[in-house]
């Protein structure tokens, strides 16, 4: 082979193991661009609609993934809303695959998704959690069904009895000494009541007119329930007999209300609109009422009633994690994530959401002395839906009764007896397609 070929190849292995080498080098040295490896999607869907929720979660989620490198949280909120919409959407989501990883539902789903497996069982995490011991009793209690833990109270709301100094004062009633049982509740309605010439002008007690939410805070204080100790409904019974009395006698005989009903109530609601002396309000309508004008805070006392026990109205909203998801350990961190000291309080600065730590305890009540020491009582004593699929159909029952006694004179024992009568047989085709969860 000529000397000058030879000298071309020579120089030609040269430069290509120059090139190998200068490759193989960038390769090893070179920083791996950010953002590039592989990440995992976390499906979260929030039920929480107004803005300042929707705000709060977006800011929420970008301190998770801050925290946690490779993890992208898809945020949705359904349009879904009511009871049996939520539940029917999120039947279709499991059924179809498409259900997100961690879900925001509330206390009245929680039979429904335990009894079809859409939520998983909770409690093994929570055995190895080394903070369980700093959250209420009441967060886990509200979210057993059956023996086991599917959700924890992240947001527990309470419904609060509350009442109108000045107009106990205008009614010659002592305003630092509010009514405690209901024979002083029923005498302080009476005068305080509003008449023109026949129509009510201003309620002494608003009553509503149907409702469950409204009725059974009552009922439990009067030692009764929604259930008996086995899940049977005991709405017959005669503690929900002898309320359902109390409050006919209120609304039909003594006349101390303006009548209305849950819906028109929300569109107008009779206390916020000095309409109404006593009633009964949930505790982000008061807090909004408090913080528009300072001198609210002056006019407003929250009461305390009680019977054989004192009890109040109490929502509650879980993170559920979902059963078929794929990346439970990831939801049960970004479940954890939502429970940290930090994010709690954080949660509560931006949307007023109540803390359930206990550490964060003396640090809540300093914030807002009056209001959240009433709200912390609230979520101790109060409790919110029974924890059975069907309570949507008792729900019915009970307005039913309660419009039947109060605007068409039948007797509240006759209205309850067939009250459940009927919900029974709701119950005996519940499960089939005409009795799916409503």
């Amino acid at each position: 082979m000529p000397s000058k070929i030879k000298t071309i190849i020579g120089i030609t292995s040269v430069l290509l193991l120059i090139i190998i080498v200068w490759a193989v080098w960038t390769i090893k040295t070179e920083p791996e661009p950010k953002g590039t490896g592989p990440i995992t999607e976390l499906k979260f869907w929030g039920l929480q609609s107004p803005e300042v929720w929707i705000n709060y979660w977006n800011e929420a989620i970008s301190r998770f993934e801050a925290q946690n490198t490779g993890v992208k949280v898809l945020f949705k909120t359904p349009k879904a809303r009511g009871m049996s919409t939520v539940i029917s959407s999120l039947d279709i989501a499991f059924k179809s695959n498409t259900a997100p990883d961690v879900f925001q539902g509330a206390i009245f789903m929680l039979a429904t998704g335990a009894e079809k497996n859409w939520f998983e069982p909770l409690d093994r995490y929570i055995a190895k959690w080394r903070d369980k011991r700093d959250i209420i009793d009441q967060a886990y209690e509200k979210g057993t069904y059956k023996g086991k833990v599917y959700g924890i109270g992240f947001e527990m709301s309470s419904r609060l009895i509350v009442y109108r100094k000045d107009y106990f004062k205008e009614a010659g009633l002592d305003p630092e000494r509010p009514p405690e049982t209901w024979e002083e509740v029923a005498d302080c309605a009476v005068k305080l009541t509003k008449r023109d010439g026949y129509g009510v002008t201003r309620s002494g007690f608003n009553i509503l007119s149907d409702g469950s939410s409204f009725f059974a805070p009552f009922v439990r204080q009067n030692g009764g329930d929604f259930l008996t100790k086995d899940d049977k409904p005991a709405i017959n019974s005669p503690e929900w007999v002898e309320t359902l009395g109390y409050f006919t006698d209120l609304v039909a005989n003594k006349k101390v209300n303006i009548i209305t009903n849950k819906a028109e109530n929300r569109a107008n609601n009779l206390f916020l609109n000095g309409k109404a002396a006593i009633s009964q309000l949930w505790a982000d309508e008061l807090r909004k009422l408090l913080n528009s004008d300072p001198s609210w805070r002056e006019k407003i006392g929250i009461i305390d009633i009680k019977r054989k026990k004192p009890s109040v109205w109490a929502g509650c909203d879980f993170p559920f994690i979902m059963s078929n998801s794929k990346h439970k350990d990831l939801a049960w961190k970004f479940v954890k994530f939502i429970f940290s000291p930090d994010e709690m309080w954080q949660r509560y600065k931006e949307t007023k959401c109540t803390v359930v730590r206990k550490s964060l305890m003396e640090r809540y009540f300093e914030d807002d002395p009056f209001l959240n020491k009433a709200i912390w009582n609230g979520m101790l004593i109060g409790d919110g839906a029974a924890k059975v699929p069907w309570y949507g159909k008792m729900d019915e029952q009970i307005s039913k009764a309660m419009e039947e006694s109060f605007h068409e004179g039948k007797p509240p024992a006759k209205a309850m007896d067939e009250a459940m009568e009927s919900l029974l047989k709701e119950i005996e085709s519940f499960g089939t397609e005409e009795g799916k969860p409503q």
